[in-house]
């Protein structure tokens, strides 16, 4: 019952802050939202590009991605310092600074991200782009690319967008009040924070 109560008010939580634009759905809204219509789609052949010098903290976002897309369309993404198209390619500000500068002019008017944990995310028929300012902006450019991922195979679409996004406060969490009962387990704990990250929250208080 507890463990239902959890889920239920994160769910409430972000009701109230979900986006629907041409039958899109992304929790939280992000600063800046355009829908091409030039949609992608992830298949079979599609991998993963990531740049020279890809940190043990910017394989976090690569973990998460291969792992949640295998465990949703049971397709494996290979990761390559270069790959052909159909491909993902995850990168931080400040590296690969031509191909990035080059992506960014083509995309419509977008405006940069204005704070840590912010990125940028553009999508066309023929690749995605997914630029961290830092680790945890690559993260949660991943996490809304996941959003994006649609059910359907074995070609699985994900919307034609051009998105930047940044944090309003530095700190955002939950706090959950185990004072009137049991604690929550740890299995429990990490199915909370899990759940957190999917909507870009970074501190839970107990």
């Amino acid at each position: 019952m507890k463990r239902s109560a959890i889920c239920i008010s994160l769910v409430v939580l972000f009701a109230g802050v979900s986006l629907a634009t041409d039958g899109l759905l992304l929790t939280p809204k992000p600063k800046y939202l355009e829908v091409t219509g030039e949609d992608f789609l992830l298949k079979p052949g599609t991998a993963i590009e990531i740049p020279e010098g890809f940190s043990e903290r910017d394989r976090f976002a690569l973990d998460l991605l291969r792992e949640q897309v295998a465990e949703r369309t049971g397709l494996t993404l290979p990761a390559h310092k270069l790959a052909k198209a159909p491909k993902i390619i995850l990168t931080i500000a400040g590296r690969d600074d031509a191909l990035i500068e080059k992506e960014l002019k083509e995309a419509l008017l977008i405006p940069r991200p204005e704070s840590p944990e912010g990125y940028v995310l553009l999508v066309t028929p023929e690749r995605v782009l997914i630029v961290g300012i830092d680790a945890p902006g690559l993260f949660y450019g991943v996490q809304t690319f996941l959003q994006l991922l649609g059910d359907v195979g074995p070609a699985y679409k994900v919307p034609g967008v051009q998105i930047s996004d940044w944090p309003e406060s530095t700190i955002r969490g939950v706090m959950v009040d185990s004072s009137q009962g049991a604690l929550p387990s740890v299995e429990m704990v990490k199915r909370v924070i899990r759940t957190m990250a999917q909507f870009k929250l970074n501190r839970y208080y107990m």
